[in-house]
């Protein structure tokens, strides 16, 4: 918890300074912007704490779903139909970590796929 508020104070400070100093130039534009670079610093800033709380992970495996999510927007983007873009962005993001490799995806599917299975219709 004592990580979260750190990074939440941080974002309220760059937050306001950069608010400070782009808005009166650059009005909505500058608040927009002044608002994604303070996610992009508090996301650091979660990642980090993350990756020290969690020594176990692996770094392959984040490079897997960040390639998958990329991959997905990309095919996704010309899709113009909301329900489309839904249903084909489920498909390409987990066929595509099934294709290289992701462990737990593919024992998310297995447990899925068993638990179907053995479902009983009961009336």
């Amino acid at each position: 918890e004592r990580y979260i508020t750190i990074s939440v104070l941080v974002g309220l400070v760059v937050n306001v300074f950069l608010n400070y100093l782009l808005i009166p130039t650059y009005s909505a534009k500058g608040a927009a912007l002044s608002a994604f670079i303070t996610e992009i610093v508090v996301t650091g800033i979660q990642l980090r704490y993350s990756f020290l709380f969690f020594r176990s992970v692996n770094n392959t495996s984040i490079v897997k779903y960040a390639f998958s999510a990329i991959g997905m927007y990309f095919i996704v983007l010309p899709v113009e139909n909301l329900v489309m873009q839904i249903l084909l962005g489920f498909v390409v993001y987990f066929l595509s970590l099934i294709l290289l490799g992701e462990n737990r995806t593919i024992l998310g599917f297995r447990f899925i796929l068993e638990r179907v299975k053995r479902f009983r219709w009961r009336i």
